[in-house]
């Protein structure tokens, strides 16, 4: 007999759901997981030294004094920086300012723009005459030894970390930045106010949830190994997407995200999506979160981008007052 093909999709996504669970372990497998290998220990005996042997993800870097002009490639460092009250000289923002949230953009106003995330320009950098240079170990490896030439560089998983991960990388920026104690003392403010915000969801639901990102022509999800659904998961949700070996970004039909059957949804910005076509379909409508009225819009740029303990806060907060009315 003929399996029909929106069938066999569910029934894929349903053995990959029963094989892996909702792990945030991660993966080393080829472009996805999180490959991480610093802890928020690591650098902790360097705290204090004018010269400073920084670990990272590359390896480890010689920092001496203490830096004041930082190059942050990633958004996420961007937030590690400005968590300690420290103003990048320059920022790989996409050539575009307003991917700087809203709330630090007033705080972080007249930066350098070194171009793209992907592809930074070397020049731009360069001519910051930068001290520091702050990379993500996917994005930017292959450009590492000559970012190297210009400042001291180091690398941290940025793109597929996990939510712990980027708390432990915002650690070691803080021990590069010979600025422990600050970064310290933001990160257990951090951890009370998660707490807080935590302590506002009813005990016990354990509500599950999905995570994705529309496009015109996209529907993608992030697996609970991701930044934000780990996010919602120390908050006490659960993600219903597994953690892939692939990646923890992966695009999803009309057919798997039924299988999948979020009972809540967030999805960023999904006005002109395909998402907005897809809740027109009779087949959508089978969907926990689009029949309970549980679909929530959220910021594409904090929900996605942005990946900092800012972002975190901010997260949580959106979680609380728009499901729990808190």
């Amino acid at each position: 007999m003929r399996i029909p093909g929106w069938r066999l999709a569910v029934a894929t996504l349903l053995v990959a759901i029963a094989g892996t669970g909702c792990s945030t372990g991660g993966s080393d497998a080829a472009g996805g997981g999180d490959t991480t290998k610093v802890n928020a220990t690591s650098n902790a005996g360097e705290c204090g030294k004018d010269t400073r042997t920084v670990a990272h993800e590359l390896g480890s870097t010689e920092i001496k004094g203490t830096p004041e002009r930082v190059v942050a490639l990633e958004f996420s460092f961007v937030d590690a920086l400005a968590s300690i009250k420290l103003k990048p000289v320059g920022i790989a923002d996409d050539n575009d300012t307003n991917r700087i949230i809203p709330q630090l953009r007033d705080q972080l106003a007249g930066y350098t723009s070194v171009g793209l995330r992907q592809s930074p320009n070397l020049q731009q950098i360069s001519a910051l005459k930068p001290d520091l240079i702050i990379a993500d170990v996917r994005r930017h490896k292959n450009i590492y030894d000559q970012l190297s030439q210009i400042a001291p560089t180091i690398a941290f998983n940025s793109n597929q970390a996990s939510y712990q991960k980027n708390l432990d990388s915002a650690a070691a920026i803080g021990q590069a930045l010979n600025r422990c104690k600050a970064m310290d003392d933001r990160l257990a403010q951090h951890r009370k106010t998660m707490e807080e915000l935590k302590a506002k969801i009813p005990a016990g639901k354990n509500d599950k949830f999905m995570f994705a990102v529309a496009g015109e022509k996209t529907f993608t999800v992030h697996t609970a190994a991701g930044y934000t659904p780990s996010v919602l998961e120390a908050l006490g949700l659960t993600c219903v997407v597994p953690a892939s070996g692939d990646t923890t970004q992966p695009e999803m039909n009309l057919e798997s995200f039924v299988a999948a059957n979020p009972p809540i949804l967030f999805v960023t910005n999904p006005a002109g999506t395909l998402f907005e076509q897809w809740q027109k379909n009779p087949l959508a409508q089978q969907v926990t979160a689009i029949k309970d009225n549980k679909v929530f819009p959220v910021d594409v740029a904090v929900w996605s981008r942005w990946r900092g303990v800012t972002a975190a806060e901010l997260i949580a907060q959106d979680v609380v007052t728009k499901v729990y009315g808190g």
